[in-house]
């Protein structure tokens, strides 16, 4: 029984620590529209700005992970965030953005717990 117990909480603990995405903000699926290009970059390239509606308050984040086929001003998406691998740099004549996320599993069809 010892052993039971044993390898069931070992087993739980590792679905747990391997199978959770600990950059992972929450797991809501957003919906934004992309904006536009904003002269900021990192090692992902350059960085695009994205109104989001959460509870009702408008926003926009930053982000460098948006896909090449959603880089269209206008182009409603649906995403998932995180925090950022890399420090985002913007030119000088530019305030950084206070809002920065890792955005994945974008897709331009509603996500399933909506």
């Amino acid at each position: 029984m010892k052993n039971l117990i044993t390898f069931l909480l070992t087993t739980i603990c590792g679905f747990c620590f391997y199978g959770c995405d600990s950059d992972a903000l929450d797991q809501e699926c957003i919906k934004g529209v992309v904006l536009y290009e904003i002269p900021c970059n990192n090692a992902n390239g350059l960085a695009y700005l994205i109104k989001v509606e959460r509870g009702g308050i408008t926003d926009s984040i930053a982000t460098t992970t948006l896909p090449s086929i959603y880089k269209v001003e206008g182009q409603e998406i649906f995403f998932f965030i995180r925090e950022p691998k890399h420090e985002l740099f913007c030119n000088t004549s530019i305030i950084p953005p206070k809002k920065e996320y890792d955005i994945y599993n974008v897709s331009n069809n509603a996500c399933s717990n909506e």
